[in-house]
């Protein structure tokens, strides 16, 4: 199925999105723009179950429920990486951090 290699390519563009350009104000943007355009369209689907599952039969998927899972699928997948990411980030500012202040509160040896 055609939707299936779409949600394969999706999660592939994301990660290259994210680890080319993960620290740019724009990235940043983008990331907020999706995330609400993800709230939006989960709100319509609880308000609209039937719609779902009409678009659901559009792009080739069985049931609405599972066009919902590929949904997941994805946010999961750009939830999990953008975490990993920022944790690495994280940890390599304390690094820098802890070096720069066991370098500022050295003493020479006494002779």
């Amino acid at each position: 199925m055609w939707i299936q290699v779409l949600v394969i390519f999706s999660v592939i563009a994301l990660l290259v999105f994210l680890l080319r350009s993960r620290g740019s104000v724009q990235a940043r943007a983008w990331v907020k723009v999706g995330f609400v355009l993800f709230v939006v369209a989960g709100i319509y689907a609880v308000l609209r179950p039937d719609d779902t599952t009409v678009l659901a039969h559009w792009l080739g998927v069985g049931r609405g429920t599972d066009l919902m899972l590929y949904a997941l699928v994805v946010a999961f997948a750009f939830t999990s990486l953008t975490t990993y990411l920022h944790f690495r980030d994280v940890e390599l500012r304390y690094a820098r951090l802890a070096r720069a202040i066991a370098l500022e509160s050295a003493q020479r040896p006494s002779d």
